[in-house]
């Protein structure tokens, strides 16, 4: 082994074979404090026993029990508490020789007593739990983990046999304490048997380890090494800031209507160009806002909870001063405790006290309490150093530039030379987008309420309070810059947010999608032109496409999917798919293309060019408009089946020889021509085929290519939120399903933590638990007993625990 030459902070080892004649600097360098738990000799096995390797910069200690177990000959355990910052951290180490659900649950006691115990610690469980023939499949709600099931859906009753439940039965009790398990990595007999259970998974990046440690011809090919990468940010100092903000709730708003009204909008409008009369609008309304609405000044803190206090603030600083002189001393002091004493009282009793008004606040401020009840507790921050290819910021100046550059690389720009009216060919039936006053006072209507201002420094609640007084010079501004086609270059303005997607490296900016926060006028105009375009579009877009669409939805999606699986079944055959992905289909629309498009859909000349003016891909017509873009790739099909979900394609068909393999091939050939003419391509690595048959016998395995590419094959496919395997049988699912929503309930129980009320503990169950429990529960309605059972157990369980 090569620890000496590693980066690595804590090493864990199992099946150490250690016993007490051998010492622990005979392995281990000097450089690491360690922990053992050796196997127990009497029993004559000759694997066993664990490890845990702190290097000694690190101040680290053995966590402590409140309960004792008996003794297990076949397990051992470690359990050690890392003091780190800005976050401790608490790592289970475990192993047992062979799975027995007793010894089980003795781990999974344990680590329950950690996760409530250290709420507030980082929490990873690693171990050997010699579990085997379990499947983990992706989660498709946490892009880091992954959720058990077994492969025993072929059977009629989908029956399990002891072994399994009792493995699904721990794996369920394991997945409730809200942690996920990230290890997918097989080893030579496809067994997943070294698990990582962690808190927050957004915060982990599991890998396999590349030789760093043990040499490739040393490693146990039953045991494949891993490294685990932990984000960690430098903690900050608190800061104080004084802020002067709006008291919107109490403006002065019908004296604001008053003023609003006094004025000639068109008059002044008129009088100037379009820029000019959209910074005429946006002073005003600023002005009447400093006129109407009260102010006041608040203390900030930097990195503190919601519940603190200038009296918090105090009681903390006279606790920490009198905790370095009790260091100093090395031994306690009465000053020193009574002033932590009063610091925990008073944070408890602000803790309560916010928790209380939360919950009795939920209807008349919910934003407020699901801001609070996200139970997600991830660190949003932003890594201290990012990259973008070979650049690397470190400062805020050369982060932005980093992501200025990504988010300019996305888009595509056209490069062929073209006039409006050569490629704009009218039809007789065009209609035009004739967008009301009515409408722009409807659109107002449909602003949130808790929404934070744009660039404009406006806030959509101001413009809902005044929205029969301020949607005329809206719908004037909307009149002047359609009829001379020009936007003001300012309201285009927008404020971008990058929003890390929680996969990938957080540190590499390709894996942040843009948030671009408009400006309020034209947010309102979007809302009111998508409108419009939805009343033209949606009645002539094909048939095939269920995004985004009045009576369509994922679910309608799935159905078809459904009639044409059973059909093959019917007829003795398969179904095969493929799956397609665009690369960020949104960001890559042509323009040029797009007026092409919108004249087949009857739109009027002018009415193409303000929407080729009003087009960017960070405004509300991006979905609208990458729908109608995609739409016709339908009519280059001849064979296949198409099922669409805005930009998502299946392209379906039932096969029964080879000759139904050529054409299918023939029309994948054709959707990749169609591809190049509109400039959009497939991300072949996320593109898969998958079939769905029933008879090995009659199964004929096929490859599909695009260009070279060889089209990846799958076992088992996520589609729309629905796991669908090769039977076509909804096991999977439901299993993959309930232990989703037992891993909510666990979540539900450790965040409530005994200080939510019965009421509270239910909402959060309707909105996090029942969704799941009854998304698309049309396609996967179970016939077989055990799931039904399996469903009806899960809301037995949160009704037992509320009660």
């Amino acid at each position: 082994m090569k620890i000496e030459l590693s980066t690595y902070k804590v090493l864990c080892f199992t099946e150490t074979k250690a016993d007490a004649s051998i010492s622990s600097n005979v392995y281990f360098p000097d450089a690491f404090k360690v922990y053992r738990n050796d196997r127990i000799i009497q029993n004559l096995r000759r694997a066993g026993g664990v490890s845990i390797l702190v290097l000694h910069t690190l101040n680290s200690r053995v966590v402590i029990f409140d309960f004792i177990d008996d003794v297990d000959l076949n397990s051992e355990f470690l359990a050690i508490e890392i003091l780190i910052k800005p976050q401790a951290m608490v790592v289970y180490v475990c192993y047992q020789s062979t799975f027995d659900l007793e010894v089980a649950m003795k781990h999974y006691r344990r680590v329950k007593f950690i996760v409530e115990k250290y709420r507030m610690h980082k929490i990873i469980v690693v171990g050997d739990f010699n579990l085997h023939d379990i499947v983990w499949t992706a989660d498709y709600d946490d892009d880091n983990g992954y959720l058990p099931h077994t492969l025993t859906n072929a059977t009629a009753n989908g029956s399990l046999s002891s072994y399994q439940t009792d493995a699904l039965y721990f794996l369920d009790k394991m997945l409730s304490l809200s942690l996920s398990q990230l290890s997918d990595f097989r080893n030579t007999s496809s067994n997943v048997l070294d698990l990582v259970f962690v808190k927050n998974s957004n915060e982990f990046r599991l890998s396999k380890d590349n030789f760093t440690i043990i040499e490739q011809n040393q490693q146990d090919p039953s045991h494949v090494p891993y490294e685990i990468m932990v984000d960690y940010y430098a903690n900050s100092s608190v800061k104080t800031e004084d802020v002067t903000v709006y008291q919107y709730a109490r403006g002065h708003y019908d004296r604001m209507e008053c003023q609003l009204n006094a004025i000639n909008f068109q008059h002044e409008f008129n009088i100037r160009d379009v820029n000019a009369a959209y910074e005429f609008f946006v002073q005003t309304i600023k002005s009447l806002i400093d006129q109407n609405v009260p102010k006041k000044t608040v203390r900030k803190y930097s990195n503190k909870p919601k519940w603190w206090s200038p009296e918090l603030q105090r009681l903390k600083n006279r606790r920490d001063k009198l905790f370095k002189r009790k260091a100093r001393n090395e031994s306690t002091t009465l000053e020193y405790e009574e002033a932590h004493k009063l610091f925990s009282e008073e944070s408890d009793r602000r803790y309560n006290e916010y928790i209380r008004q939360t919950q009795e606040n939920i209807k008349s401020n919910p934003a407020e309490f699901w801001k609070f009840a996200k139970m997600n507790g991830g660190i949003e921050k932003y890594p201290d150093r990012l990259k973008f290819g070979d650049k690397i910021g470190n400062t805020t100046e050369e982060v932005v530039d980093l992501f200025a550059d990504y988010f300019e690389s996305i888009y595509v720009p056209d490069e062929e030379n073209w006039d409006f009216d050569d490629i704009y060919v009218p039809i007789s039936s065009a209609e035009e987008i004739n967008v009301s006053l009515f409408d722009i006072e409807a659109a107002i209507h449909t602003l949130e309420w808790k929404s934070g201002a744009g660039p404009d420094e406006i806030k959509p609640s101001v413009l809902k309070m005044c929205a029969s007084s301020v949607a005329w010079p809206i719908w004037l501004l909307y009149q002047k810059s359609f009829n001379i086609g020009e936007i003001a270059a300012t309201s285009k303005i927008s404020r971008i947010v990058p929003v890390y997607k929680r996969k990938g490296d957080k540190a590499d900016v390709k894996n942040y999608r843009v948030v671009a926060i408009q400006t309020i006028v034209l947010k309102i105009h979007d809302i009111a032109v998508k409108k419009k375009i939805s009343e033209i579009i949606q009645p002539q877009l094909k048939s095939a496409q269920h995004g985004f669409r009045n009576k369509r939805s994922v679910v309608t999606n799935l159905l078809g999917l459904s009639i044409m699986a059973h059909n093959a079944f019917e007829r003795s055959c398969q179904l095969d798919l493929c799956y397609g992905d665009y690369k960020t289909a949104f960001d890559k629309v042509i323009i040029r293309l797009l007026i092409v498009k919108f004249a087949r859909f009857a739109f009027l000349s002018q009415d193409c060019t303000n929407l080729h003016l009003e087009y960017r891909p960070e405004v509300l017509l991006a979905h609208k408009c990458s729908q109608l873009f995609i739409d016709d790739v339908v009519d280059v099909l001849e064979f296949v089946c198409p099922l669409l979900f805005a930009d998502d394609i299946k392209l379906a068909s039932i096969i029964f020889d080879h000759s139904d393999i050529h054409r299918m091939q023939r029309d994948i050939d054709n959707v990749n021509r169609w591809n190049t003419e509109n400039r959009l391509q497939f991300n072949k690595d996320k593109c898969y085929i998958f079939s769905i048959y029933r008879s090995e016998s009659s199964f004929i395995k096929a490859d599909y290519t695009m260009g070279d590419h060889v089209i990846e094959r799958v076992e088992e496919m996520n589609d729309l939120g629905f796991l669908v395997n090769r039977w076509f049988h909804p096991g999977s699912h439901i299993e993959h399903m309930g232990t989703k929503c037992r891993q909510m309930i666990g979540c539900i129980k450790h965040f409530s933590n005994g200080n939510f009320t019965k009421e509270t503990q239910r909402i959060l169950y309707l909105a996090y638990v029942r969704p799941r429990l009854e998304f698309a529960s049309t396609i996967w309605n179970p016939a077989a007993q055990i799931y039904k059972d399996d469903i009806e157990s899960i809301q037995k369980q949160f009704v037992i625990y509320l009660l």
